[in-house]
């Protein structure tokens, strides 16, 4: 059959519809293709005019190839700029932080809701591993899936935990060396008064020392102060001999193991701890209930962990089958081989008073009650003519793998939801733990809840990165559940964690905010101090800003502690915390904070002298630390604007200045202290001097505010008067303008992601490799008497002018130093190494 119909494909036509003819033979149906007028576009392309529209359509395509490529190679050579320039306009800032929302995310905090989970988490003793503790970890995920916080997990590890045997209680008492019958038992050693039956209902654990060897030990006594080395070196000059003795030391000023440590190295065969009244009972008419002091019958609990995680997996995550944990990751931990016990200051005074020997120097003379003059021992007074007495020390504590829960939820970011804000807070206590750290987890879920209702107040809103919640597990025996999250997610972490939050014993005071934090975090904290109103204004600080009205925490801040740069002082982390593996292992920068005591007025040292033992209750809390909750709501408002600032900021608020400035000063003090030595031994720190000063220039580039630098190398920015022409041109319609500010805005979004890269790198540069598993940042470190900085070089010169190391060793720690500064400096030159620096300088 004949059709007019031809190919569509040739252009000579459509089919429409219309019947042509029906073949009733077959019933196929055909159409025709009528023939169609030439388009317009064809028409406009033809002939001498075509020509012309070809090439103004070609110019068009090559002024936004032209744009576009300068839009690509400004961000490529785009200068590192840690703040706001204002050149990506309003549609790129639009979606990052804004102060008026961090306070209406303040204005979510409610105290009452504090109240009610500080109640909750203090009503009960609520060890590591207790039942209390995995009930409280239940109710904390119940409270994530409330806010529909994202991928809530419950990470359950099986860790080594030493725990007292409640059949066979540990026990201090004075016997004499016929063998006899036990002159003096203190019956209530392990009595803490009305606190056990205060508020609880799981019976609290009998006074200890986690991990202390179980042994029995018997000995006359020595005294030695607070266990420094210093202490223990001024009795060898006294020459007071403490082999074979049981050594009685004050608690305070280094940590636990330090002193045991310290003590059987000399010969020690065991160790009894208590608080002196001149540290935790100043006032003993005003001990607790009838004011803040700790009462004659308190004992402090304490652990022998001289780092951190469980004990038995250094460097491997404590999770899986006990047998495969114990045949394959598992080690012998190697703790002090003898018996540690805490006693009361009553019971203390009961030894003391009968020390013999010669007289303690005037400084070491505390405030136990009827003593006017301590001894140092050894060995008892003896008065009666009798056998000699001694003190006899039993240590029944059992070591056993127990499971410990760590609950972790997250808000996802928006821009960057792979980095990750971590904040965490510690569930676990000794006992009841009100202050250490019931008031930490109150404030952890309730930032948690400001951060959902302002979610479900703003839709469109979404913090840039995602913040993860955490509560921690096994803190207080040694920050066992943090360090185990951040072994098993180890890789993530370095990859992905831009900032570690803790919040911890938020609240031991109602003077000043005191801040513990990497040198790096600096500046946005002070940011966030200053967007909080202070608590109190009982100390008459002024606004910095010489404006009226209530001053901020900054301000209270600054005229109570500042620093030698005229800023609020910003204090080195002390590493007994959950920061630890983070900052530590993962070279994250990390921050905590807290409310603390008058160091001038000295009403107690550094935190409420009830910490840590069975009176820190809630209503101790809410008594003489925090009525009304004033401070604590405080530090929530604190914290919270933190984590946005962290999160939601389009560019860190980090400064890489305020580590030179460290830095700088840490090196002054290694020449003023170990100047001497080093050069006796040939060791020259100038090459160290010459990296810093290199880390110096680069840091100061790195923070100039200038965004914008063409090849030349000079400051200029040609872009917005190119842009304003190129627009004109280029928006004919408002899509074509629209669209390059669209590109503008993600160029601008990929530079500060950069730039944000650049500064996690900084922090991370100063990880070295170790074949020790404790930790791998080579400017901090836990050191036996508190922080280390420099930490290779330091315990290097110290083991060679002891004759235990060589000076050799030395010379290699200066240059692993070296070698560090010297990477943080390539991380900022190698990222910007197409900009014109004056090499010179360098």
């Amino acid at each position: 059959m004949s059709t007019n119909a031809e190919n569509p494909e040739d252009g000579a036509g459509q089919p429409y519809s219309r019947w042509e003819e029906f073949d009733e033979a077959n019933g196929d149906l055909e159409f025709t293709y009528p023939p169609q007028r030439k388009g317009f576009a064809s028409r406009l392309l033809r002939g001498n005019k075509g020509v012309c529209v070809k090439g103004l359509l070609f110019l068009i395509v090559l002024l936004i190839g032209f744009f576009l490529g300068y839009l690509i190679r400004r961000h490529v050579h785009m200068q590192a700029v840690p703040h706001h320039s204002g050149r990506c306009g309003d549609s790129f800032w639009e979606h990052y932080y804004k102060p008026e929302l961090a306070k209406k995310l303040r204005s979510y905090i409610s105290t009452e809701r504090i109240d009610t989970d500080l109640k909750y988490f203090s009503n009960s003793p609520h060890w590591a591993g207790s039942g209390v503790d995995t009930l409280q970890a239940l109710y904390i995920e119940s409270k994530f899936d409330n806010a529909r916080l994202y991928d809530i997990q419950k990470l359950k590890y099986l860790v080594k935990l030493s725990k007292p045997d409640r059949l066979m209680p540990n026990t201090v008492s004075i016997v004499d060396t016929s063998g006899a019958a036990p002159v003096y038992l203190n019956s209530s050693l392990f009595s803490n008064g009305s606190a056990s039956r205060e508020n609880g209902r799981q019976e609290e654990l009998q006074p200890f020392v986690a991990y202390s060897a179980a042994a029995t030990a018997q000995g006359d006594v020595v005294y030695a102060h607070f266990g420094r080395r210093s202490d223990f070196d001024l009795l060898d000059e006294k020459a007071v001999n403490v082999t074979g003795c049981v050594v009685i030391i004050r608690r305070g000023k280094i940590p636990v193991h330090a002193k045991v440590a310290y003590a059987e190295a000399r010969g020690a065969v065991g160790v009894l701890l208590y608080g002196d009244p001149e540290q935790v009972a100043a006032d003993q008419n005003a001990t607790w209930p009838n004011g803040p002091w700790l009462p004659p019958s308190g004992v402090q609990y304490a652990t022998l962990i001289r780092q951190f995680g469980d004990p038995e997996t250094p460097g491997a995550p404590s999770y899986g089958d006990i047998e495969l944990l114990s045949s394959v990751y598992r080690q012998k931990a190697d703790f002090p081989r003898i018996p540690v016990q805490p006693i009361s200051y009553a019971y203390a005074s009961e030894i003391i008073r009968q020390l013999g020997g010669m007289a303690a120097p005037s400084s070491w003379t505390g405030q136990l009650a009827g003593i006017s003059q301590y001894h140092l021992g050894p060995g008892f007074r003896n008065t009666s003519g009798n056998a000699q007495q001694q003190v006899r020390v039993q240590v029944n504590n059992k070591e056993e793998l127990s499971e410990i829960i760590d609950v972790v939820g997250k808000i996802l970011g928006k821009t960057e939801p792979t980095k990750y804000i971590i904040v965490g807070a510690h569930r676990d206590a000794w006992s009841h733990g009100a202050i250490d750290n019931a008031a930490g987890t109150a404030i952890l879920l309730e930032v948690m809840n400001a951060f959902r209702k302002l979610l479900a107040d703003e839709p469109a809103w979404h913090p840039g990165m995602t913040i993860i919640f955490a509560s921690w597990s096994g803190e207080e025996f040694g920050k066992i559940g943090s360090t185990e999250f951040a072994e098993q997610f180890g890789h993530e972490l370095l990859t992905r964690a831009v900032a570690y939050v803790n919040i911890d014993a938020p609240v031991v005071g109602n003077h000043t905010l005191y801040v513990a934090a990497s040198p790096l975090v600096k500046k946005a904290i002070y940011e966030s101090a200053r967007a909080v109103d202070c608590p109190s204004s009982i100390h008459g600080a002024q606004r910095d800003d010489g404006g009226g009205g209530v001053h901020s925490m900054y301000d209270q801040w600054l005229a109570t502690d500042s620093d030698y740069d005229s800023r609020p002082r910003v204090n080195y982390h002390n590493l007994n915390s959950d920061a630890m593996p983070f900052l530590l292992q993962a070279g994250i920068s990390s921050v905590s904070a807290s409310y603390r005591y008058d160091p001038a007025s000295s009403r107690y040292a550094k935190a409420p002298p009830v910490k840590h033992t069975a009176y820190d209750t809630y209503d101790y809390f809410t008594t003489m630390v925090d009525p009304g909750l004033v401070y604590t709501t405080a530090m929530a408002n604190f914290y919270a604007d933190l984590i946005l600032r962290l999160a939601d900021s389009a560019v860190l608020p980090f400064d890489v200045l305020d580590y030179v400035s460290v830095i700088n000063a840490e090196v002054t003090k290694l020449k003023t202290q170990h100047g001497a030595e080093l050069k006796g031994h040939n060791i020259s720190l100038a090459g160290l001097e010459f990296i810093v000063s290199r880390f110096a220039a680069m840091a100061e580039q790195f923070s100039l505010p200038v965004h914008f630098t063409p090849l030349s190398g000079q400051h200029a920015d040609p872009f917005h008067t190119m842009q304003d022409a190129g627009m004109k041109i280029l928006h004919p319609t408002k899509g074509i303008g629209q669209y390059i500010m669209d590109a503008e805005v993600e160029l601008c979004r990929l530079h500060y992601q950069h730039n944000n890269e650049v500064l996690l790198a900084v922090e991370r540069a100063f990880l070295v490799s170790t074949k020790t598993a404790t930790t791998r940042h080579v400017l901090f470190a836990a050191g036996e008497e508190g922080t280390i900085v420099f930490p290779g070089v330091v315990t290097a010169i110290e083991a060679a002018m002891l004759g235990k190391g060589s000076w050799d060793d030395v010379l290699r720690q200066v240059a692993v130093l070296t070698n560090a500064v010297q990477s943080a400096t390539d991380v900022i030159r190698n990222a910007y190494a197409p900009m014109a620096l004056k090499q010179s300088s360098l």
